[in-house]
């Protein structure tokens, strides 16, 4: 049988019962040595488990550890097989915690899972305003909203513009996709002859330090409810 140690902190941990050889090399020497590491045949009494965090997606099944690590009142850690309850349908339904239990092989206690479903709730949807005949500027990524309340962002692929769409004034609406996934988000453009050709830019909030005469273009954020997500 072949041992097994761990080096943590320059101390060898006996981790296995077995036969192995250690290698070591220092300033140009090497040396070796055989160990054979015995059984603890010492009695030990688990007492607690390390706690599993997983987190999902809308309607996708959680992939939950085969192991778990469980702590003893002597010696070092050691991992056990779990078997985790089954987890009903419907908890993956909507955004939520909730706890899966798992019986650990070995030891009486009980392993726990706090499976968290988590996802994109809503997509920022943006305004912009251009010169007849010239092109928009495209953001090139929108705010997102997530079910945990953390705001981040996500780059977008926006469908292609023709230019008869800002031949003249008049508002039109570009349909973008969040690279990566299925949501959906909207690019509203004002066509105006009142703003100054060549004189765009796409800003987040009001202009600031700016001294064009007429009007720049802007982007403005909205909250958009994603009616797509379930």
């Amino acid at each position: 049988m072949k041992g097994e140690v761990v080096v943590r902190k320059g101390m060898l941990e006996l981790h296995k019962p077995g036969a192995l050889t250690l290698k070591a090399e220092y300033e140009g020497a090497t040396g070796k040595i055989n160990l054979t590491i015995q059984a603890n045949t010492e009695k030990k009494i688990a007492q607690s488990i390390r706690p599993v965090n997983v987190v999902t997606d809308l309607h996708q099944e959680p992939t939950l550890p085969s192991t778990v690590t469980v702590e003893y009142d002597k010696g070092f850690p050691k991992a056990h097989k779990v078997t985790w309850q089954a987890i009903p349908k419907e908890k993956l339904d909507h955004y939520q915690s909730f706890e899966v239990l798992g019986k650990v092989e070995g030891i009486d206690l009980e392993a726990r899972a706090k499976v968290s479903v988590e996802g994109i709730v809503s997509v920022e949807e943006v305004s912009v305003t251009t010169p007849i005949a010239e092109a928009p500027q495209l953001p090139e990524s929108v705010r997102t909203y997530d079910s945990n309340g953390h705001v981040s962002s996500a780059k977008v692929a926006w469908d292609a513009i023709r230019p008869e769409q800002y031949a003249k004034e008049g508002v039109f609406t570009v349909n973008g996709r969040l690279e990566g996934t299925q949501l959906t988000t909207k690019l509203h453009v004002r066509v105006s002859a009142q703003t100054e050709q060549g004189a765009t830019f796409l800003t987040n909030g009001p202009v600031q330090n700016c001294h064009l005469p007429l009007l720049q273009t802007q982007i403005q954020p909205t909250l958009f409810q994603m009616s797509t997500i379930n």
